[in-house]
């Protein structure tokens, strides 16, 4: 059975606010070579609950969104948040 991660959309009233978001998952996933939902919701200033450190976004996935704009603000099209798979530091 594969875990449901609900990511809620956080809106923004400025484009500038949500491009800076975006170049922090941004340079934390060309570190890491991903992000997750708690990267994502500790960036963006979200209420997740599930804090999820397992799930996120792969670099590619971060580098693809795009900034969309609906009549409630400008936010960040994401997918749905995958696995993803951390390396050990051993």
């Amino acid at each position: 059975m594969t875990k449901e991660i609900k990511v809620p959309t956080r809106f923004y009233h400025d484009r500038i606010d949500l491009e800076y978001t975006r170049d922090m998952l941004s340079d934390m996933a060309a570190v890491k070579g991903f992000v997750t939902v708690k990267d994502y919701a500790t960036a963006s200033f979200c209420l997740i609950s599930d804090w999820s450190d397992e799930y996120g976004w792969t670099k590619d996935m971060v580098y693809d969104s795009r900034i969309r704009r609906n009549p409630e603000g400008f936010y960040l099209d994401l997918p749905e948040p995958v696995k993803v798979i951390k390396e050990s530091k051993e």
